[in-house]
């Protein structure tokens, strides 16, 4: 898992709704104004914080061989668990690449990555046989969870995880 970030910042408006900004003073009239769209600006949720576009890529090493006539055929699925819900989201997913045991996909996903924010991933591998079903159907290679800020804070913006199977932990033929 890599990224690459545009690092075009998308600033929530850090005024209140209720008092006009003046020049000069970076949208506050006094500073019990400037603590008040601070608070503001910290209570209003992910969607308006600070915020840039990640673009996650992905690439696997020594997949296991699942095919019987040929190589694996692997895509990647990328989850964000919701705060609330605390239920994954489906983000973004790769192409299909035959027959690679090493594949680097090219197709990556893109995220906006929340500062001060905790975002939980997760990456799901899975051996593509039929092309027209749902990835849930495919067989599953394994999956790798991780935080959003890990991989940003990873020398290179680049992290490297070890597939798990969550139903069989002791399982690491990957």
């Amino acid at each position: 898992v890599s990224t690459q970030s545009t690092w075009g910042r998308k600033m929530g408006c850090f005024t209140s709704d209720t008092k006009p900004k003046t020049a000069g003073t970076y949208g506050y009239e006094k500073a019990e104004d400037m603590k008040d769209a601070v608070a503001f600006a910290l209570n209003r949720g992910e969607e308006e914080g600070i915020v840039t576009q990640l673009e996650i890529h992905f690439s696997c090493a020594n997949l296991k061989n699942v095919d019987v006539a040929s190589l694996t055929d692997s895509a990647c699925v990328l989850f964000m668990k919701d705060a609330k819900t605390k239920m994954y989201n489906k983000v973004g997913e790769t192409e299909v690449i035959t027959d690679n045991l090493n594949p680097v996909f090219v197709k990556s996903a893109l995220v906006n990555f929340f500062f001060e924010t905790t975002q939980e991933m997760k990456v799901v591998v899975y051996d593509i046989d039929d092309f027209k079903s749902p990835n849930v159907q495919q067989n599953f290679l394994g999956e790798a969870e991780f935080k959003l800020s890990s991989v940003t804070s990873a020398p290179g913006g680049s992290l490297t995880l070890q597939l798990k199977n969550p139903k069989d932990p002791k399982e690491k033929n990957w």
